[in-house]
């Protein structure tokens, strides 16, 4: 197999207050971005996805822009997370590894799966379910540990951001 880089992944948590509800709203996704980024780099993108959203009206179509809702940013934080080969989304995985062929991307997705499968029975979970009783961290897999629902995508979205995905 080719070389298999790994990339710094870092947490993005947001909490924010919107016109006529009554506790505050919040969102937190991991992000893998290029090797050497600093936190203080991925603070600035950050920001930046902050102004973005702001922009959207998010999965609701039917509600104005969230910045027309907004009262107020309560926090914003940003945390490195570990360096790995890939990043969860919602039922995909995301790499940058995007000199590797189609089998080497495939072996590389494997290998995750099972370094997170054996990490998280090491923590104290089942394979793919968490134990409430560990303190240690679980890797939610979301599906992926079923090889048969893998979809590799190299579409022009997935060029243009340079990653490859695996849906399931």
């Amino acid at each position: 197999m080719g070389v298999e880089n790994k990339y710094p992944i870092y947490s993005t948590s947001a909490t924010w207050i919107e016109k006529g509800m009554d506790h505050p709203n919040s969102t937190s996704f991991q992000t893998m971005f290029p090797i050497g980024t600093t936190i203080e780099g991925a603070r600035q993108d950050a920001i930046r996805w902050w102004d973005a959203y702001q922009e959207s009206t998010g999965w609701n179509k039917d509600k104005p822009p969230l910045g027309d809702r907004l009262i107020g940013l309560v926090s914003i934080e940003v945390r490195y997370v570990e360096h790995e080969s890939w990043v969860s989304g919602w039922f995909q995985h995301i790499t940058r590894n995007v000199h590797l062929s189609d089998d080497e991307i495939l072996q590389s997705f494997s290998d995750f799966v099972s370094r997170k499968t054996r990490q998280n029975i090491r923590n104290g979970h089942e394979s793919t379910d968490t134990n409430f009783d560990s303190k240690l961290p679980y890797h939610c897999l979301m599906g992926a540990e079923d090889e048969w629902r893998w979809k590799l995508c190299r579409c022009e979205h997935c060029q243009k951001r340079g990653v490859v995905t695996i849906d399931h």
